[in-house]
């Protein structure tokens, strides 16, 4: 009887240690499903950029390396994932050209988020004659760009909300979007003419949010 116990008691720990090993190796399959994901749409998201890049002039090209950049190799990769748990996030610059006088603004982030990679992830720019996505500048008609990026592929995207706040300050905004490269035009009273372009890769794995709520995520618009 005690023997029957006995190996009644062997077998119970042995199914245990199997289950044990399968439930693992089952999760350690799991996640590497999720990582081959994400290595995909981060893919697709380089490939995206690379053909804004090479049919644009943003004066610094999206994702390009902040250590081989002007005027955004200062910043702290630290500073700015603490940033994001209490904001201000300190990750934005100026674009300025050979006098010094502001062109326009940027912005940086690590890219992919969980790296130690710090890109350039956001350009805007309210001048006109110096920079141009897919040939689109500011003072261009808003119909005439928007039918440009469909064109291309963009879709029309209202996912991202824009406070009144914003709209009084930049113009209404309209963004278009592809594999989360987003691409905003800003428009005057008038409806029709931009004034302002902001250019943006959005990472889909990072999401965060401020007390100022929708405010908060303008600026990666």
């Amino acid at each position: 009887m005690k023997k029957k116990v006995l190996l009644l008691c062997l077998l119970l720990a042995l199914l245990q240690v199997f289950i044990g090993c399968n439930t693992t190796s089952t999760k350690e399959q799991n996640e590497e499903k999720v990582l081959m994901n994400q290595a995909t749409i981060y893919e697709k998201i380089e490939k995206v950029v690379l053909e804004l890049n090479e049919n644009s002039h943003l004066y610094i090209e999206l994702l390009a390396l902040v250590s081989e950049t002007e005027y955004a190799s200062f910043f702290n990769i630290d500073q700015i994932r603490r940033g994001f748990h209490d904001p201000p996030i300190p990750n934005e610059f100026d674009i300025r050209d050979e006098n010094n006088t502001i062109q326009g603004t940027g912005g940086v982030l690590p890219f992919p988020w969980a790296s130690d990679t710090l890109r350039i992830i956001y350009v805007f720019w309210d001048i006109e004659g110096r920079y141009h996505v897919f040939g689109i500048d500011v003072g261009d008609r808003i119909d005439v760009a928007g039918e440009i990026l469909l064109n291309h592929g963009y879709t029309i995207d209202t996912s991202i909300p824009q406070s009144d706040w914003n709209i009084e300050r930049f113009g209404r905004r309209y963004t278009y979007m592809k594999e989360h490269v987003s691409v905003s035009f800003f428009v005057n009273e008038d409806g029709e003419t931009i004034i302002g372009i902001s250019v943006t890769v959005h990472d889909p794995f990072l999401q965060w949010c401020t007390e100022k709520g929708e405010e908060g995520v303008d600026w990666v618009s």
